[in-house]
């Protein structure tokens, strides 16, 4: 029985880490889209540019996907740039 119970939440913790990439995956595939909706559709290249390296957008993707899950396990769902505040406090 104990055997059954470790194979279960071992295949649960997959699941989910498996889930949270697909999410993550899906949140990052376009970040280009994300600098215009901040900064503007009359943002200059550029602009979006040092926007996306200012924010971290140009580490590589695991890095970010680690920063993430460690975040999203802490509770932290990150900052609103729309309202400027937590996500959490929405």
């Amino acid at each position: 029985m104990l055997i059954f119970i470790v194979k279960r939440l071992l295949m649960m913790i997959m699941t989910m880490l498996v889930v949270s990439l697909i999410l993550f995956l899906v949140m990052e595939i376009n970040i280009e889209s994300v600098a215009v909706k901040v900064l503007g559709q009359f943002s200059t290249e550029l602009q979006r540019q040092l926007w996306l390296e200012a924010n971290g957008y140009f580490q590589p993707a695991y890095i970010r996907y680690f920063e993430w899950l460690e975040n999203i396990l802490q509770g932290s769902f990150g900052y609103s740039v729309v309202y400027k505040v937590e996500v959490g406090v929405l």
